[in-house]
C-alpha cells in the first residue's frame, strides 16, 4: 500500500524557496569572485610577457 505524498504548505514553500534563492546566489556569487581572480592573474602574466622584447617583435 502506497501512502500520500507529504503536503507541503504555503509557507513551508516560501521559506524554502527563500533559501533556495539565497544559496543560488551565494553560490554564483563565488564563481564570478573565482572568475575574477583568474582573469586578473592572466591578465598579469600576459603584460609580464608583453615586456619581453621577443614578444612584442618575434621577427626582429
Amino acid at each position: 500500500m502506497t501512502s500520500a505524498p507529504t503536503r507541503w504548505t504555503a509557507a513551508e514553500l516560501a521559506e524554502d524557496a527563500a533559501t533556495s534563492a539565497s544559496q543560488f546566489r551565494a553560490e554564483r556569487l563565488a564563481v564570478s569572485d573565482a572568475w575574477e581572480a583568474h582573469y586578473t592573474q592572466a591578465r598579469g602574466n600576459e603584460d609580464e610577457r608583453a615586456q619581453r622584447p621577443h614578444f612584442r617583435f618575434p621577427f626582429g
